[in-house]
């Protein structure tokens, strides 16, 4: 279970680094500014990446474990919960779609194209380094050949396992708030199958046009989502103190904000900056030389 937490945090600590970025970015000038809070926040939520060990080391383990996992399943053994997809059998095609009107089946058919995924491409990995192996490499000069392979597994079933525990809080919030946690769900697997829409297409598991329709779906999400925004964003009641932000502001008064943060600079304590006399000493004897 360690493990599985340091691997979910590394994984969701990137995603929450291009998250930031992507923020960033769409606060134009401003959110390059220090008084955004992004480039700190950026730089604290990035460094998780490596606190406890580079990812790929990480993903090398899970790889490992995943390898095992296949094996045991191949000899009908009992696997534990986070892997016990890999007892069933393959689904045949995506039945995203076929169920409209249904939101629970919908999510389980989204889960279960991500277990299709995760399960062809660990079978894949596996597969490879056995054949490597019994073509007369060794265990471990097998293990760098397919190393790529390994951790491309490792990585989508990092995310499959965040689906899983995503959708078991879900189901088990109250019912009060679960319609709009649902519809969070619902936005986070159409995301996740849009984003891996290359390995369901690589063994015919879905059509382009399903394709298209898991992009309908997660625009209509999006459009579902946005009355709530602001409330679901409220609702870690981060304080702006920790924020330190003046684009965040819970007031939302960012410009009156953004114009007592720069009056408050270091560099605007005066009208013209201290250092500027030497500067202009410097001006005045070299254009008397002139």
């Amino acid at each position: 279970m360690e493990m599985y937490k340091k691997m979910t945090d590394g994984l969701n600590k990137g995603e929450a680094g291009l998250g930031i970025e992507q923020c960033r970015m769409a606060c134009g000038g401003h959110g390059y500014s220090e008084a955004s809070g992004l480039p700190k926040v950026y730089g604290g939520v990035i460094a998780g990446c490596t606190y406890e060990g580079e990812n790929m080391v990480m993903l090398q383990q899970t790889a490992r474990y995943l390898m095992k996992c296949a094996k045991r399943a191949s000899r009908g053994e009992p696997l534990s919960f986070s892997v016990e997809f890999l007892e069933r059998k393959t689904a045949g095609r995506l039945r995203v779609g076929m169920d409209e009107g249904n939101p629970e089946q919908e999510i389980e058919n989204l889960l279960s194209s991500l277990e299709h995924a995760t399960r062809r491409l660990i079978s894949d990995a596996s597969s490879e380094w056995d054949k490597r192996v019994s073509m007369g490499e060794s265990r471990e000069r097998a293990w760098n050949g397919v190393t790529v392979e390994m951790n491309r597994a490792a990585r989508v079933y990092t995310r499959l396992f965040i689906a899983h525990s995503f959708h078991r809080r879900v189901i088990s919030s109250p019912s009060a708030i679960r319609p709009v946690l649902t519809d969070l769900l619902s936005l986070y697997l159409h995301y996740e199958c849009v984003d891996m829409a290359h390995h369901l297409l690589h063994d015919g598991h879905c059509t382009g046009d399903q394709i298209k329709y898991l992009k309908k779906r997660l625009y209509e999400d999006l459009v579902k989502i946005r009355p709530n925004a602001v409330s679901l964003v409220d609702s870690f009641d981060i304080p702006d103190r920790q924020l330190n932000s003046v684009l965040g502001r819970r007031d939302g008064n960012v410009y009156e904000a953004l114009f007592e943060w720069a009056k408050n600079s270091e560099l605007n304590y005066t009208d013209v900056l201290p250092a500027f006399r030497h500067i202009k000493q410097m001006m005045e004897e070299n254009r008397a030389k002139i």
